[in-house]
């Protein structure tokens, strides 16, 4: 019994060293109360199989955050989409340009859509937004 134990104890460290799992950032405990992924009213998810990322609209949050398509748990997101110059507001629903390799996001909160780079960070800008003008 004592060598099984062991063998699964060595096994798992061997594990974690050379980075066995997908998980991005776990909780570290079953107590651990803070979110790490900050979703907020999720509507809709997009992935992207050729960089292995899960993109997330997180509505009330105005904000789209980007997984790894394999994380696990109370993951932090790789990359976080929001602040005033993305022009997000309510993020609904995204789709993927694979061509162009660009995020379209369907905005409620302004009646817009708009288009980024795939890899967009931060408070950046969209490469282009479709909108109707503004009504008097």
């Amino acid at each position: 019994m004592y060598r099984i134990w062991y063998k699964v104890f060595i096994i798992s460290i061997i594990a974690g060293m050379v980075g066995c799992g997908s998980q991005n950032n776990t909780a570290i405990s079953a107590t651990d109360t803070v979110d790490h992924t900050t979703l907020s009213k999720p509507p809709d998810i997009a992935i992207n199989i050729q960089s292995n990322e899960l993109f997330v609209s997180n509505n009330l949050k105005h904000s789209i955050l980007v997984f790894k398509s394999t994380d696990n748990g109370n993951a932090l997101p790789a990359r976080v989409m929001s602040g005033t110059n993305t022009l997000l507001n309510k993020p609904v629903e995204i789709a993927m340009d694979k061509v162009d390799d660009e995020v379209y996001i369907t905005n409620t909160g302004n009646n817009s859509i708009t288009v980024y780079s795939r890899t967009a960070n931060g408070n950046t800008a969209p490469l282009r937004i479709i909108k109707s003008p503004a009504k008097n």
